[in-house]
């Protein structure tokens, strides 16, 4: 395995990519709108070749992707900043464009913070969210691990709700090729678990913002749940349960009789 990484005030900050969007879904949105995202931090299990490209160009550490620009990766894991604050993680073989919002091409975006995304069918406007965004040509996914998303569709359809669709912690939603959204289920603990497990999660070594309420968000909605080691999670110290006195031995048995 390994990284790319770079020191940032002194500190050692691991290579990646956050990524973060704001688009135009309430009137708080413009002075949050992403123009550019930075690469922060990339993992890869590979040792060799290129791993992320922005606008198929070889990107480093601290390289800039502009307004409308492509980041894309193979066989690599990366972490975008945006100028915003939000930040975004794609997995391999994932490709965004920087706009209005996090446009997922194909693959897999996790997103936290004010990172609105879209697709080429709907839009997604968030509110202290970390969500999952997942497209391929077979459709859409988006899994809500904290926070508030509202879809919207991009053009009206009348097999579409006509207002956006609320989405919060621990739901998911399909939608299928055509831009038609499917029935709202809940997200397993399992398939929680599952997430906080997988490379997104635990193959990082920096902090994404928001982690400490994505913790408590868990913990309220699984109060069962197993949560991983992760840059940001608080770690559980059990209570000390009372002490409770020692039971007294029994009386050594008399094998001698009585005597008066």
């Amino acid at each position: 395995m390994s990284y790319i990484h770079r020191n940032d005030w002194g500190l050692k900050v691991v290579g990646g990519i956050v990524a973060a969007i704001a688009i135009a879904l309430s009137p708080t949105s413009a002075s949050a709108q992403i123009e550019r995202a930075t690469v922060r931090e990339i993992f890869s299990s590979e040792e060799v070749g290129n791993l992320v490209f922005i606008d198929e160009i070889p990107a480093q550490i601290d390289d800039i992707a502009a307004f409308q620009q492509e980041v894309s990766t193979e066989e690599a894991f990366v972490e975008l900043e945006f100028n915003n604050g939000a930040a975004g993680r794609l997995a391999s073989q994932s490709s965004v464009i920087i706009g209005q919002c996090v446009e997922v091409r194909q693959g897999l975006l996790l997103a936290s913070g004010p990172a609105n995304g879209c697709t080429a069918t709907f839009e997604v406007g968030v509110e202290g969210t970390f969500y999952l965004l997942e497209a391929s040509d077979r459709g859409s996914r988006i899994q809500v691990l904290n926070g508030t998303v509202n879809l919207r569709p991009l053009s009206p359809d009348a097999n579409n709700p006509p207002n956006p669709i609320v989405l919060r912690g621990g739901q998911q939603l399909a939608i299928d090729p055509a831009g038609i959204f499917g029935q709202i289920f809940p997200l397993s603990q399992e398939e929680v678990e599952g997430i906080l497990q997988d490379s997104l999660f635990r193959d990082f070594e920096s902090r994404l913002p928001g982690m400490k309420k994505l913790q408590q968000a868990l913990e309220r909605l699984y109060p069962d749940i197993h949560l991983p080691r992760l840059p940001g999670f608080k770690k559980f110290v059990p209570p000390l349960l009372p002490s409770s006195p020692a039971p007294s031995a029994p009386p050594a048995p008399n094998y001698w009789g009585s005597r008066e």
